[in-house]
């Protein structure tokens, strides 16, 4: 049993070195892809550029050194290592492996004598910029030109004698032979991945959907969609801004990769404010995905995760105060009114991500922002990055321009600390009804009882539609001492020029706060009041109803009151029908 054992032991050890062998791999390819971006860049001579080729070729010879060769199978879009994918890019534009894979080479393999000179030479055919006699040459012949000794590639010859085509291998110490035409490669790539026959079966389905649809029309195709010239304009410039935009992107890739092995502080400052101008170009193009991925990882070194210079920590969080200045978030905001900003959640993010220097810009900000989502997520934006900085916040609760406050209660009301209670109340009669109903809003978010004794006052407010804005917070929040106010409203002179539904909501109020204590003033407000809600409630007629059984009957609502709970009384008495005949009775 012992050798079966040891092979078992031998096995596990072997899977896990596999494993390593395919992590270091992966990084290996990544290195590459970073350095090949790195050198489109930077010149030669730029200490930089010699940084992202040291590192490369460092860790070529410590795989090739440990794992022996490195060889990969090439993929449409993936380069494979023991069976695994070590490099994946689907942006055909910048994959490695497409490049090959479109080029017919299905295999290479690096040695263990490859040096710096031949790795750049190797990578200087990826990029395409060999000399100009060959220019137009592809990948095969480049590298068939370069007579790499360290370097490896099997490619298809005739792809139509088996599945993946017979295969012929190029080995670096064999001379040159006779080459494979570009036009027979790319012959056989197509026949092995089925584009001949796709290409034909599209043109075949695309002339007949041509066909159907001059039928219908009666005219021909090329005359039935037809753009203008605004048109083809604006789809010009939409694809202008498309490739400037994966520009960028593809330069804040690299601009990070260079902050990863910047040691010098002023380098690292230099290459962190050309990430910070990309950034905003993201910001402001309205990409805010890969703009959240972009802040993340500064965030992630303004923290100083994983960063060993304090000073780098501190050229990252330079880049995000950078974010709350006033002249970029008023960029920023002419961005929004130009555009239907349909992706509010991830603009939301990004505000989040700014510090307390943005709280004064950000309330600027909400004054000429035009649209009311937008608006709405600046504010729950300063409610977050504001909590710690009140006193910020509440000096504009003294702002000449009443929208301004407005927004500033809602974040107040956000925040919901109980300490901006004595602010608002400085403010709690401001001229603007729309300022005191949204501090309404903002004391029942807060809930404390000297929150509710500000509401309170409110039912003496001169606006109608305030008073009821309180009455209904009131009853939300159950707040019983308001009580005594409420009644004292119904019993003054002042109750008969009150709207019907002002009324209803004051009896409504009633009906959720008050006990039976109130139903002797309601007995007595029966008998006293001739008209409630407009409706005539006394003289024969109530008797006269009474005696029929109705149950619209006064002996009903007293008997009810009596009996019953004074919500079940209120609720009916504010249901009474219309007297169509005014005061007779």
């Amino acid at each position: 049993m012992h050798p079966v054992k040891e092979d078992t032991k031998d096995n596990a050890a072997d899977e896990l070195e596999k494993k390593a062998a395919v992590r270091a791999a992966a990084d290996v390819l990544q290195s590459m892809s970073k350095a090949i971006k790195a050198l489109k860049l930077y010149p030669d001579n730029s200490p930089v550029r010699q940084k992202f080729v040291s590192d490369l070729t460092n860790k070529f010879t410590r795989f090739l050194e440990e794992y022996g060769d490195l060889s990969l199978t090439v993929k449409q879009f993936d380069l494979l290592y023991e069976g695994e994918i070590v490099y994946n890019q689907q942006v055909k534009e910048d994959s490695i492996a497409f490049k090959f894979f479109g080029d017919g080479i299905r295999e290479i393999a690096f040695s263990e004598k490859l040096d710096e000179k031949e790795l750049l030479e190797f990578i200087d055919v990826i990029q395409g910029n060999s000399t100009n006699e060959g220019a137009d040459d592809d990948i095969v012949t480049l590298m068939w030109k370069k007579e790499f000794k360290n370097i490896r590639y099997v490619v298809i010859e005739n792809a139509g004698d088996s599945e993946y085509g017979q295969e012929i291998k190029r080995l670096s110490e064999n001379s040159p032979g006779s080459t494979v035409s570009t036009d027979a490669l790319r012959s056989a790539h197509k026949a092995e991945s089925g584009q001949d026959k796709q290409h034909t079966t599209a043109v075949n389905q695309s002339a007949a959907i041509e066909l159907e649809i001059e039928q219908i029309y009666g005219k021909p195709f090329g005359e039935i969609f037809v753009l203008t010239p605004e048109e083809i304009d604006t789809v010009k410039q939409e694809m202008a801004r498309e490739a400037r935009k994966d520009l960028v992107l593809e330069m804040i890739e690299i601009l990070f990769s260079i902050l990863e092995i910047e040691d010098d502080t002023g380098s690292y400052a230099e290459i962190m404010n050309y990430t910070e101008r990309a950034v905003k170009t993201v910001i402001l193009s309205g990409d805010y995905e890969n703009a959240i991925d972009a802040l993340k990882r500064i965030t992630g070194i303004s923290c100083n995760e994983g960063v060993t210079k304090p000073e780098h920590a501190e050229a990252a969080h330079g880049l995000i105060n950078s974010l709350g200045d006033e002249g970029f978030l008023q960029q920023l905001t002419e961005s929004l009114n130009a555009s239907k900003a349909d992706n509010v959640d991830e603009l939301y993010s990004i505000l989040t991500m700014l510090n307390t220097r943005a709280v004064l810009p950000l309330i600027t900000m909400l004054s000429a922002i035009e649209q009311v989502k937008v608006r709405r997520v600046v504010c729950d934006a300063l409610a977050v990055i504001a909590k710690d900085n009140l006193d910020t916040v509440l000096r504009r609760l003294q702002d000449d321009n009443w929208f301004i406050v407005r927004n500033i209660v809602y974040v107040l009301g956000r925040i919901g600390d109980a300490k901006v209670i004595s602010h608002l109340r400085m403010i709690k009669d401001h001229r603007e009804p729309r300022v005191r109903k949204e501090i309404i809003h903002t004391l029942s978010e807060i809930k404390s009882d000297e929150a509710k004794n500000i509401l309170v006052s409110y039912l003496n407010d001169s606006d109608n539609t305030v008073r009821v804005s309180a009455l209904k917070r009131l009853s939300s929040l159950e707040h019983r001492k308001a009580v005594p106010q409420i009644l004292q409203s119904i019993s003054s002179e002042a109750f008969d020029s009150k709207e019907n539904y002002e009324k209803k909501e004051l009896f409504e109020a009633l009906a959720s706060l008050g006990t039976t204590d109130q139903l002797p003033f309601l007995r007595e407000l029966l008998m006293k009041k001739s008209w409630l809600f407009g409706r005539a409630i006394h003289g024969r007629r109530w008797r006269a109803a009474c005696r029929a059984g109705c149950r619209t009957s006064p002996l009903h609502y007293l008997a009810r009151a009596a009996t019953g709970s004074i919500s079940f009384f209120i609720r009916d008495l504010t249901s009474l029908p219309c007297n169509p005949t005014g005061h007779s009775s």
